[in-house]
C-alpha cells in the first residue's frame, strides 16, 4: 500500500508543472482502494475529496486544489466545471506541529445534479460538517481495528455545527478551534459551516451560490488523539 501511495505521488509531479507559490494541486484521477481513501495519511493531502463525496452522497471525484497560504485560500471558490475543491490544512499543535484542523470548500448535491445529473441523478442529498466529522471518526476507527488506541469510539461526542451565512462570517474568529474536552474528559469535535443553496432567491451572484464549506478537525490529528501519540487538550 505504501508502494502505491509513492507511485501515485511520483506520478503526479511527472504530470502535473510546479503551481504558483502558496498552491499545490493535485487530482483525483485514479479510483483508489477505499482502504487508502480514508486512511489518515494517505488521503491527508486530498481529504476535501473524501469530504466532497461524503457531504453530497456522490461518487463523483473532486480535483483538490491544496493551499498553503492562507489568504490565497481565503479568495479561493468552489468550482461546479470541473468539479473542484479548495483546501487548506491550518492551527497546527504546538508539540508535534500536526495542523488541528482542514478546511475544504465543496459544492452542494442540489447543484452537483443540476450539472452533472442530467441522465439521472449522481449525488443523493446535500448532508453536513456533521456528516463529514462521523464519517471521518468511524473511518479513523475502522482503520484502528485490532490496534492498541488511547481512546474509544465512545470518548468523541460530534457536536452540533456552528452555522454561517457569509463569508467572514465562516473565517472569524480564526483560527478555528476543532476540539474541545468536557470535565468528564470527552472529546467534544467542533465544526463550522457555510451554506448557500442554489437557489434563484438568494441575493448574491450565482458564483456564490450552490456551496457547502466546512471547518473540521485533520485527520491527522484525530489520529493522534485516538492512538495517544498527542494527548487530549488541556491535558
Amino acid at each position: 500500500m505504501t508502494q502505491l501511495i509513492k507511485s501515485l505521488v511520483v506520478l503526479s509531479k511527472m504530470v502535473y508543472p510546479p503551481m504558483p507559490s502558496g498552491v499545490a494541486k493535485h487530482f483525483l484521477t485514479v479510483c483508489l482502494p477505499l482502504q487508502v481513501l480514508l486512511s489518515p495519511l494517505a488521503f491527508a493531502g486530498e481529504f476535501c475529496g473524501s469530504a466532497q463525496q461524503w457531504i453530497a452522497e456522490t461518487d463523483m471525484q473532486a480535483e483538490v486544489v491544496v493551499y498553503t497560504d492562507h489568504q490565497a485560500f481565503v479568495e479561493s471558490k468552489a468550482a461546479i466545471e470541473p468539479l473542484t475543491v479548495p483546501q487548506f490544512f491550518s492551527n497546527p499543535e504546538g508539540t508535534a506541529g500536526i495542523p488541528r484542523v482542514v478546511s475544504c470548500k465543496m459544492k452542494t448535491a442540489e447543484q452537483i445534479n443540476a450539472v452533472y445529473g442530467t441522465d439521472g441523478a449522481v449525488a443523493g442529498s446535500s448532508q453536513s460538517c456533521e456528516t463529514v466529522l462521523s464519517r471521518l471518526l468511524d473511518s479513523q476507527f475502522s482503520q484502528s481495528a485490532g490496534q492498541p488506541t488511547k481512546l474509544g469510539r465512545n470518548d468523541f461526542v460530534i457536536d452540533e455545527e456552528d452555522s454561517t451565512f457569509i463569508g467572514p462570517m465562516w473565517l472569524d474568529p480564526w483560527p478555528f478551534q476543532p476540539v474541545t474536552v468536557d470535565e468528564d474528559g470527552i472529546v467534544h469535535l467542533l465544526s463550522r459551516s457555510l451554506y448557500v443553496p442554489d437557489a434563484w432567491y438568494i441575493p448574491m451572484p450565482d458564483r456564490f451560490k450552490g456551496v457547502y464549506y466546512c471547518h473540521v478537525i485533520s485527520p491527522e490529528y484525530l489520529d493522534a488523539l485516538i492512538t495517544g501519540a498527542l494527548p487530549r487538550p488541556g491535558q
